[in-house]
């Protein structure tokens, strides 16, 4: 069960810094905000070790789109997104997630 519970802290902290709520992230909402909320909490997932296909499961969403926002997370951080990659970095750090992939 520490995947449920590694799930619901990712969720508890992506909801404080994204000042959104839980519910509304896991929606199929397309405003920016809410589809970087759900990016973030893949990334973080993924961060973590999470495979795929377990975070499909815990998240509800598609391979497809769980492969997409692993795929396009850098592209997107390095482009312009200073909101995503500020909120991202807040997130790991609240989570205590070290990583090189910000840099």
């Amino acid at each position: 069960m520490k995947s449920k519970e590694d799930f619901c802290n990712i969720l508890n902290v992506v909801s404080e810094i994204s000042e959104l709520e839980i519910p509304e992230i896991l929606s199929a909402k397309k405003s920016q905000e809410y589809k970087d909320a759900r990016w973030i909490v893949v990334q973080l997932l993924s961060d973590m070790g999470y495979y795929p296909s377990k975070i499909c499961a815990l998240t509800g969403l598609s391979t497809r789109t769980i492969t997409r926002v692993l795929t396009d997370m850098r592209s997107r951080r390095d482009i312009s997104w200073k909101m995503l990659r500020k909120n991202l970095a807040e997130c790991r750090s609240l989570l205590g997630i070290n990583t090189d992939t910000d840099k």
